[in-house]
């Protein structure tokens, strides 16, 4: 299989194997939709509140 094109936070490379027919893993695929652990997927459950709680906790506020 072929590796991901898809950059890092840091600027590398990533290291994740890239998904069937596509030159990216689901983290970095432009098109679709978010994969299991993503930002979306941790706060699909969480009240307005909650997501702006979390939204000031990871900004360091």
């Amino acid at each position: 299989m072929t590796r991901c094109r898809g950059t890092t936070k840091t600027g590398g490379r990533c290291r994740a194997e890239a998904s069937a027919g596509s030159d990216y893993c689901w983290r970095h695929a432009p098109d679709e939709p978010a994969g299991p652990g993503s930002d979306e997927d941790v706060t699909a459950g969480l009240s307005g509140q909650a997501r702006t709680a979390l939204g000031l906790l990871i900004a360091g506020v």
